[in-house]
């Protein structure tokens, strides 16, 4: 059983808790969402987008990328 937290509110404590955080972008956005993630030590799984995700990070080393819209990658 893994817990999952899907709620709306204050995330500063359920990223602190967290190992991994999945992030879906609405608009193809690099999305504050990325840097919260991150900066709470979590792996971030996030779709590969082209709006300066690849200028400050690298797949695999900082986080791990997913097709955007393609649910089996």
């Amino acid at each position: 059983f893994i817990p999952v937290d899907a709620r709306r509110g204050d995330w500063r404590e359920a990223y602190c808790r967290s190992k991994i955080v999945i992030n879906e972008t609405v608009l193809a956005d690099l999305n504050f969402r990325v840097f919260e993630a991150m900066s709470s030590g979590a792996l971030l799984i996030t779709p590969m987008i082209e709006n300066g995700l690849t200028e400050l990070f690298q797949d695999g080393v900082h986080l791990v990328t997913y097709e955007r819209g393609n649910h089996e990658d």
